[in-house]
């Protein structure tokens, strides 16, 4: 069954942006694993993967608190925490500045986390989290597109027409997309999108 911890957080969810006075309490569910609570039962997957949801949805008020829990959860053993603090992350970049550090973390979930949907919801943080000019992102997107997984690749050529400021080779890598044989039809429509975007 659902544990008492999991209902609260549920709770605490439904609340949305007014549940940010309990970002501290979340961040004590959310770390207790790594034993800094002492004695504290370690909370379960689902708990914890409810609370790093929560996160995402807390709005303006406590982004950096939420932002800095998301980021910790990107190291998380589950393959759905990490995804969910991947896609909090995302929403949370519309009232957070995050610098090279953090978007490092994204980058390299992107590159080398083992779970496709964890890629794709890193590869959809970056293209809301990078700035226009951040060449360091964009190469990361632009070797991603050869990722293996096409859930990926479209994540990736949507937040290259995010950030990819009319760089010749972001172009010519979404271009090459667009026209490739190969390639599925959403991947090859989701980069032909990101081309009118960059040309916008």
């Amino acid at each position: 069954g659902t544990s008492l911890a999991e209902q609260a957080v549920r709770a605490l969810g439904k609340q949305g942006e007014h549940a940010h006075p309990f970002a501290g309490q979340l961040g004590r569910i959310l770390l207790r694993r790594v034993g800094d609570i002492g004695s504290a039962p370690i909370a379960d997957k689902r708990t914890r993967k409810a609370a790093v949801e929560v996160l995402g949805d807390m709005g303006e008020v406590g982004a950096s608190e939420s932002a800095a829990l998301a980021f910790a959860m990107l190291y998380d053993p589950s393959d759905s925490v990490r995804y969910n603090a991947a896609w909090a992350l995302g929403d949370l970049a519309e009232y957070s500045r995050f610098g090279n550090d953090e978007l490092e973390a994204v980058r390299a979930a992107l590159q080398e986390d083992t779970d496709e949907d964890v890629r794709e919801a890193a590869a959809r943080a970056l293209g809301l989290m990078a700035a226009e000019d951040d060449d360091e992102t964009a190469k990361v997107l632009r070797m991603a597109l050869e990722d293996r997984s096409p859930g990926v690749r479209i994540a990736v050529a949507q937040s290259l027409g995010f950030i990819g400021n009319g760089s010749a080779y972001v172009f010519s890598a979404l271009e090459e997309v667009a026209r490739s044989k190969s390639e599925t039809q959403d991947v090859i429509a989701a980069a032909m999108e990101a081309l009118v975007n960059l040309e916008a």
